[in-house]
């Protein structure tokens, strides 16, 4: 994991290599070993199509 300031701020890369999602990391309970807690998953019914795309908006500020 990067630090949020280290972000990249032009997507020429696909989703899958370069996120986009740059919300903190939320800490689970200490206990999250023993018991289970709900978690939310980023892709947990597959990868989305969009995920292999780059914005065309993005390419065309990056130039």
């Amino acid at each position: 994991l990067c630090a949020v300031s280290n972000h990249v701020r032009r997507f020429k890369r696909p989703e899958y290599i370069t996120h986009r999602e740059f919300t903190p990391i939320e800490m689970l309970p200490d206990d999250c070993l023993l018991k289970d807690y709900p978690v939310d998953l980023p892709w947990e019914k597959g990868m989305p199509a969009s995920a292999l795309q780059t914005s065309m908006e993005e390419l065309k500020q990056a130039a």
